[in-house]
C-alpha cells in the first residue's frame, strides 16, 4: 500500500519513503510504520546551520558514518519501527518521535517484513503507540 502524497504534505515528516512504509492517523497523531535499514532512517536529519565552524565538523561526521553505515548495511539486518508526529491540523507538537522500534532479519523482499509492518499498522490502530494522558 503505498502513502498518499497529498495526505502526507503536511506532516514534517521529510524522509525517503519506501514502498512497504505505511502512515495512518488515529486521534490527531499521524503514525509512520516504517521499514529501514538502519536506525537513522526512522528520523529526519536535521538540517545544517549557517555556521561554518559547527558545519564542516557535521558534514565531516555525516560522510564518516555514510560510508562506514554502506560497509555495515550489506551484513546488517532491517530494523522495524513506529515513528509519531502530531498532525499539523491539530497544533500538537509535530516532532517525529519514533515510539517502537525492533530488529527484523530478512529482507524487504520476503513476505515476513510487510507482514510484520501490517501487525503494527494494527496495533497503531489500536491506539496501542498512543501517549499516556497524565490526568
Amino acid at each position: 500500500m503505498t502513502i498518499d502524497d497529498e495526505r502526507r504534505r503536511d506532516d514534517l515528516y521529510d524522509v525517503r519513503l519506501r514502498a512497504h512504509d505505511q502512515r495512518l492517523e488515529r486521534d490527531g497523531w499521524v503514525y509512520y510504520v516504517r521499514g529501514v535499514r538502519h536506525d537513522g532512517e526512522l528520523l529526519p536529519r536535521t538540517g545544517v546551520t549557517s555556521e561554518l565552524l559547527v558545519d564542516l565538523p557535521v558534514l565531516v561526521g555525516r560522510g564518516i558514518r555514510w560510508a562506514t553505515a554502506r560497509v555495515r548495511r550489506r551484513r546488517r539486518d532491517w530494523v522495524v519501527g513506529v515513528v509519531r508526529l502530531g498532525a499539523a491540523r491539530t497544533w500538537r507538537d509535530v516532532a517525529p518521535v519514533v515510539v517502537h522500534r525492533e530488529d527484523f532479519p530478512g529482507a524487504p523482499g520476503e513476505d515476513g517484513l510487510a507482514a510484520r509492518i501490517d501487525a503494527l499498522v494494527a496495533r497503531a490502530a489500536t491506539g496501542a503507540f498512543a501517549p499516556r494522558s497524565e490526568c
